[in-house]
């Protein structure tokens, strides 16, 4: 008796394990040659938008542009109010008031320099600006390089559903909308 069950639960696990043998293997896809990150990063630190380009992210290279000549245009707006005031702050503390421009004369000494200081906060906040978008360039190609091969070597078992639901109310007899998620991880 005993020999019988030890030869059924040996067949049993040799039967189990042939199952598991005979599912037919995941299909490997094609993943392309390496895609380098230092190299998306350095392309985008000479050329802005040149990084992108390499990663196949064509859309953010007008965003990028678009971005840097509006700082860009801050940047000399700023910069000649500045100069403008400071100017003619120069001109009022030396008391040369013929070579200050007409507009100006209406201002006092105190009024000038405040309004320096003034467009001065805006010009460094558009500089800090223009490095900022500079530097997110450059970070956004190395991690669009980092993530090149995401795609081929994610498992085409995973992912999500959302789909609409009707749930309980709480403290209420109505029910309530909401929305239901479905997280596949074979």
């Amino acid at each position: 008796m005993a020999c019988s069950l030890l030869l059924f639960f040996t067949i049993s696990a040799v039967h189990a394990q042939n199952d598991s043998l005979s599912k037919p293997a995941p299909v490997k896809k094609n993943v392309p040659p390496v895609h380098s990150p230092h190299k998306a990063a350095a392309m985008s630190a000479i050329v802005p938008g040149l990084g992108q380009f390499y990663n196949h992210k064509y859309w953010k290279i007008p965003v990028i542009y678009v971005a840097g000549i509006g700082l860009g245009y801050f940047l000399w707006y700023e910069q000649g109010n500045m100069d403008y005031y400071n100017f003619n702050y120069q001109q009022s503390v030396n008391l040369n008031y013929y070579k200050m421009d007409p507009a100006a004369r209406f201002y006092n000494t105190d009024q000038l320099l405040e309004e320096k200081n003034r467009f001065n906060h805006y010009r460094d906040l558009a500089f800090i600006g223009c490095l900022a978008l500079y530097t997110i360039n450059v970070l956004d190609a190395a991690v669009d390089a980092h993530l090149w091969h995401f795609d081929q070597r994610i498992n085409d078992d995973l992912g999500m559903r959302v789909s609409p639901s009707v749930q309980p109310g709480y403290g209420s007899l109505l029910p309530v909308p909401g929305l239901h998620l479905t997280f596949c991880l074979k």
